[in-house]
């Protein structure tokens, strides 16, 4: 027995958000009558993660979600196995990607991804049902967790000097104008330093990530991560006075928050840092943001214009096996080993 099959979805762009339909048609055809017990085509997310820690092994997984139609052309009054002519067949189909799901993700320890399955199973212990996918790219929009307005985080150092009873103080205030930021975009600071030291510092500001994975045992795993590209600082404090001065810290176009996922998250933070020269230790403060990683004004308009169809297999007569089997199976498409 042989199998085509080509998964065909209709694309305005590369990235689908939540909420947005997929559409498409899916093309197969056998060589020779088949029995089969069904052909089921899935819209499935998942995730998944694993690490070591000395002689332990962790794995978290989870299902996002599973949505499955039957696309073999039956009679709902037949018995449980139809007997499918050789031939080319065509099933249009209609899915809705859920709301408040995770952005399409990947990493050494974690990855979510999002896949259209089309899996021919075949009735017998013994028989080989045959599977093929194509990768569904999401990108959603973060929920904006943290505060929408100007807030203010503080950083407060004494500094003792060896051999003298004397203590002077840093007071560093800095107020992020937003927390939550489309990718790409800057993270502003305004801050205000107040310095009583004979020391002159200088303030740095940049991006990191905390990246948590959950194992199905509930034991967590962090890394965190910094980005060279995503650091700012400012010139030489005075002392004995009091300095306002902005920073804008720059975030790159791949940067986005994770979340809604179990078994994987990353989130973001703007770390003020007050570095100071030695033998003092420097003192810092992390200002949770949100990154963004969908332009969904555009895309919105985009998803509006999109035409829907409703699932289901054609009822027209099939052509031939021959007819089709020169066609070209799309780059995009992977037969799945089971």
């Amino acid at each position: 027995m042989g199998v085509m099959c080509n998964i065909l979805v209709n694309r305005t762009r590369d990235f689908y958000t939540p909420g947005e339909p997929v559409t498409g048609i899916v093309k197969y055809a056998v060589d020779e009558e088949t029995t089969f017990e069904d052909i089921v085509l899935s819209y499935v997310g998942k995730g998944h993660c694993s690490w070591s820690n000395d002689s332990s092994e962790y794995y978290g997984t989870e299902e996002i979600f599973r949505k499955n139609i039957s696309i073999l052309p039956k009679d709902k009054a037949q018995d449980d196995t139809v007997a499918l002519p050789a031939g080319a067949y065509e099933a249009p189909f209609h899915f809705t990607t859920p709301h408040h799901i995770p952005p399409t993700y990947k990493d050494f320890n974690g990855e979510i991804s999002y896949k259209l399955k089309v899996k021919f199973k075949r009735p017998g212990t013994f028989k080989t049902n045959k599977m093929f996918y194509i990768s569904i790219n999401i990108k959603s929009q973060a929920n904006p967790v943290v505060p929408q307005e100007p807030i203010v985080y503080g950083i407060d150092k004494t500094l003792v000097t060896m051999f003298s009873s004397e203590k002077s103080r840093i007071n560093v205030q800095a107020a992020i104008q937003k927390c939550y930021l489309r990718a790409g975009d800057p993270a502003e600071l305004r801050l205000a330093v107040t310095n009583d030291s004979r020391v002159t510092p200088r303030v740095q500001a940049g991006i990191y990530a905390k990246r948590t994975y959950t194992a199905n045992g509930g034991q967590t795993k962090n890394y965190d991560e910094y980005f060279k590209a995503c650091k700012t600082r400012s010139l030489t404090i005075p002392d004995r006075g009091v300095s306002n001065f902005t920073l804008s810290v720059p975030s790159t176009a791949d940067l986005f928050t994770v979340q809604n996922s179990r078994v994987v998250a990353k989130e973001y933070f703007v770390k003020v840092l007050l570095r100071l020269p030695m033998p003092y230790i420097n003192a810092s403060v992390d200002i949770p943001v949100v990154i963004s990683g969908a332009e969904l004004a555009e895309d919105n308009e985009l998803s509006a214009s999109m035409p829907s169809t409703s699932a289901g297999p054609s009822t027209e007569a099939p052509p031939t096996y021959e007819d089709t089997i020169h066609d070209t199976v799309p780059t995009c498409m992977k037969k799945m080993p089971l």
